[in-house]
C-alpha cells in the first residue's frame, strides 16, 4: 500500500469536519452562500442541513445584521474576531438572545483572492452568566462588608446626634404649633374663597340660563359638564344627553371628524377654538351653529377646561347658499355668450390685422383684454360656487413646475405691459397636483400684485422645492398690507381698506379661492407685508413626485 496515497475522498473530510465539536460554517461567495455547516453549528443555529446551499440572509434572517461585516471580510481579506457578541437565535419561532465568541477567517487561493470564509463560533452565554453571578456574589459580599462598616459608623454618629435631635425636636414642636395656627387662618381664607366661587358660579348659571345664547362648560379633560337651557330649546332634547362627549355624537356626520380634530388639538394645547357645524333642530333636520370656546385657568395657571358660546347661523348659511346659487347660475349663463363673443373678437382681430386697420386692431385688442378679465371673473365665480357647494374636485397629473411658470409668463407677456415680471424656478422639478388649479392660484397672486403695485414696478415669481415641498412666492413693490388686514385677507369677498382699493376692480374672491385650492392640496398659503414696503404671498404644497 502506498503510504503517500490519501485514503480519504474530499467528501470524507467534509463529513469529518461536520462532526467537529467546534461550530463551523463556510461561506463560498460574497453573497454568503452557505457551502458547508457542521452539525454543532446547525445545533447552535437551531437549523438543519437543508440550509446548505442557501444564502445566509434567506437561511437565517435573524443574522442579517452580521452580513455587512462578513462582506467586509470578503472584500478586505482580513480576519475578524469578536468576543461576547449578542445575537438573536431562532428557538422554535421565538428569538432569544445569546452571546458568542466568533471568528470570520477568509480563505484565499494561490492568486490571493478570497474564495471562502470560515465562520467558527462558541456560545459563551452560560460562562458569561456564571461570571455575572460570581461577580454579583462578590459585589454583594463587598457591599455587605462596606454596609456593615458604614452601619457601625452611622450608629456612632446617630448616637452623637441624638441629643442634638432632641433639642431640635423641641423647636419643631413649637414650629408645628405655629403652623397649626397659620393653617387655621388659611382654612378660613379657603372657605371664604369657596364661598365666593360658589356665588360666582351661581351668578354665571343665572346669567347663562337667562340668555338665548347657548352656553356650555367643560372640565380639564374636555368632558362637557354643563349646558344651559338654550341648548335644550335649540336641539329639542334634554341637556343630559349632551354631557361628557354626548354632544359630539349629535353632530352632522359630514362635520363630526373636522370638529373632533379641531377640538382635541385645541384641548391638547389649551388654546381657543372656533368652528361652524350642524346639529339636530328637533324637527328631523339640522341647524347651522357657530361655536367658540375659550380656555379657563386657575390662579396657579392650571387648565380647568373651556367655556363656550354658540349662536344659530342657519339663516346666514341659507342666505349664503342662495347667494352662491345665484352667482353660480348667473356665471354659468354668462359663460356661453362670453365664449361666443371671444370667438367673434378673435375673428375681428385677425380680419383687422390682415386688412391693415391698425386703429381697429388696437381697439379690438383692448376689448379682448377686457373680455379676458371678464372671463377670469366669471371662472372665479363659478369656482367659488362649486367650492362652497362641495362639488369642486382635483384632477391630479404629474407636470413640470418650470414649464407651468413658462406658460404663465407667456400668457402675461401678451397683454401685461404695465409691470416687469421676473420668473425664477428650477428646471427639473415635477409635482403631482391639479395643474389648472395651481396655475389659477399663481395667476390670482400675480393679478393681485399688479392691482396693488405702481406702474413700472417689478413683480417677482420664485419657485423651488425644499424638504419634499413645492414653494411658490409672488413678491411685489406695492402699497403693502397692515397686520390687521393680513388676518382677514383670505376671507371671501374681503377687500383691503385703503385709498388704492377704492379705485381697484375686483370682488375679493381671488385670494379666498387660492387659499381653498392650496388647502385642498394639503398645503398652506401665507402673506408677509408691511405698509409701504410691498407684499410677499407664498404657498407650499407637498411634492408628490420627485
Amino acid at each position: 500500500m502506498n503510504t503517500n496515497e490519501n485514503p480519504l475522498a474530499p467528501q470524507d473530510y467534509l463529513y469529518i469536519l461536520s462532526q467537529s465539536k467546534e461550530p463551523t460554517a463556510i461561506y463560498v461567495s460574497r453573497e454568503l452562500q452557505i457551502g458547508f455547516i457542521s452539525d454543532s453549528m446547525m445545533k447552535l443555529w437551531k437549523k438543519d442541513n437543508s440550509i446548505t446551499g442557501q444564502l445566509l440572509s434567506d437561511a437565517a434572517p435573524e443574522f442579517t445584521n452580521f452580513i455587512p461585516t462578513l462582506q467586509k471580510v470578503w472584500d478586505s481579506g482580513e480576519i475578524f474576531l469578536a468576543k461576547a457578541t449578542p445575537a438573536m437565535i431562532d428557538n422554535n419561532g421565538a428569538l432569544i438572545e445569546q452571546y458568542f465568541d466568533f471568528e470570520y477567517r477568509p480563505v484565499k487561493n494561490a492568486a490571493g483572492q478570497v474564495i471562502a470564509i470560515i465562520n467558527t463560533a462558541t456560545n459563551v452565554s452560560e460562562s458569561l452568566a456564571n461570571a455575572k453571578v460570581m461577580q454579583e456574589k462578590s459585589d454583594k459580599e463587598r457591599f455587605l462588608h462596606d454596609a456593615l462598616t458604614l452601619s457601625n459608623n452611622s450608629l456612632q454618629i446617630a448616637h452623637d446626634n441624638l441629643e442634638v435631635r432632641n433639642a431640635d425636636l423641641n423647636k419643631s414642636i413649637q414650629r408645628v404649633e405655629q403652623l397649626n395656627t397659620d393653617l387655621s387662618e388659611k382654612n378660613e381664607q379657603i372657605n371664604l374663597a369657596n364661598h365666593n366661587l360658589h356665588q360666582s358660579e351661581e351668578r354665571f348659571r343665572t346669567m347663562a340660563e337667562g340668555t338665548d345664547v347657548m352656553i356650555a362648560l367643560s372640565d380639564g379633560e374636555g368632558k362637557a359638564v354643563y349646558f344651559n337651557k338654550a341648548w335644550e330649546k335649540a336641539l329639542g332634547g334634554p341637556q343630559h344627553n349632551l354631557l361628557e362627549f354626548g354632544w359630539m355624537e349629535l353632530i352632522h356626520p359630514e362635520d363630526k371628524q373636522r370638529v373632533s380634530e379641531i377640538y382635541f388639538d385645541a384641548l391638547n394645547n389649551h388654546k381657543q377654538w372656533i368652528w361652524e357645524f350642524r346639529m339636530p333642530n328637533g324637527n328631523g333636520g339640522y341647524r347651522w351653529l357657530l361655536a367658540s370656546g375659550f380656555p379657563r385657568f386657575n390662579i396657579d395657571g392650571s387648565f380647568t377646561g373651556y367655556v363656550s358660546s354658540t349662536i344659530d347661523i342657519t339663516e346666514r348659511k341659507e342666505s349664503e347658499q342662495r347667494k352662491n346659487d345665484f352667482i353660480g347660475m348667473v356665471s354659468h349663463e354668462l359663460k356661453t355668450p362670453v365664449t361666443s363673443l371671444k370667438a367673434y373678437i378673435d375673428i375681428l382681430i385677425k380680419m383687422s390685422l390682415d386688412g391693415g386697420r391698425k386703429k381697429e386692431y388696437h381697439a379690438l385688442q383692448k376689448a379682448d383684454q377686457q373680455l379676458a378679465r371678464m372671463t377670469s371673473m366669471i371662472n372665479s365665480f363659478l369656482s367659488l360656487s362649486l367650492l362652497e357647494s362641495g362639488e369642486i374636485t382635483l384632477n391630479k397629473s404629474t407636470f413640470s413646475l418650470n414649464q407651468l411658470l413658462c406658460d404663465i409668463a407667456e400668457e402675461f407677456g401678451v397683454y401685461l405691459h404695465s409691470h416687469q415680471l421676473k420668473f425664477q424656478s428650477p428646471e427639473h422639478v415635477l409635482l403631482t397636483a391639479d395643474r389648472d388649479k395651481i396655475c389659477q392660484v399663481i395667476i390670482n397672486l400675480i393679478n393681485n400684485a399688479v392691482k396693488f403695485s405702481p406702474r413700472g414696478s417689478t413683480i417677482s415669481v420664485c419657485a423651488g422645492n425644499v424638504e419634499n415641498k413645492i414653494i411658490v412666492q409672488v413678491k411685489d413693490e406695492g402699497i403693502g398690507i397692515s397686520l390687521a388686514e393680513q388676518d382677514k385677507i383670505f376671507e371671501s369677498y374681503h377687500r383691503v381698506e385703503n385709498s388704492k382699493s377704492k379705485t381697484t376692480s375686483g370682488f375679493g374672491i381671488g385670494l379666498y379661492l387660492s387659499k381653498q385650492i392650496v388647502e385642498q392640496h394639503q398645503g398652506v398659503i401665507d402673506v408677509e407685508s408691511q405698509l409701504g414696503k410691498g407684499a410677499t404671498f407664498s404657498f407650499q404644497i407637498p411634492e408628490l413626485v420627485h
